[in-house]
């Protein structure tokens, strides 16, 4: 079993956190995350994971609305590989919402 956890910094104020334990392949568990920094903080904006026992999901939350979440139909191996495209890949967007909301 491996298990890999480290922190992509994006800017001074925008991180992305990944966790995750494979054995043979298969991702057993994963979280991975997008965090701002605001008022000296780092705070979670989104996160993708399967812990707690239960399959793939996304966490999306707000600095002044609740949070929602919502479960995704793929795999922890596809899961874990298109959740960091999408942060990747709409950072400025989803950053604007967690401050719009």
């Amino acid at each position: 079993m491996k298990k890999r956890d480290y922190k992509q910094i994006l800017s001074p104020e925008d991180r992305l956190r990944v966790r995750f334990t494979e054995d043979h392949g298969k991702i057993l568990q994963f979280v991975v995350g997008y965090d701002v920094l605001y008022q000296g903080r780092w705070r979670v904006v989104m996160s993708f994971d399967n812990c707690h026992g239960s399959s793939p999901h996304k966490h999306t939350y707000y600095l002044q609305s609740p949070a929602y979440k919502v479960d995704l139909n793929m795999s922890s191996e596809d899961a874990l590989t298109e959740s960091k495209k999408l942060i990747l890949g709409h950072l400025q967007t989803i950053r604007a919402n967690y401050f719009r909301h």
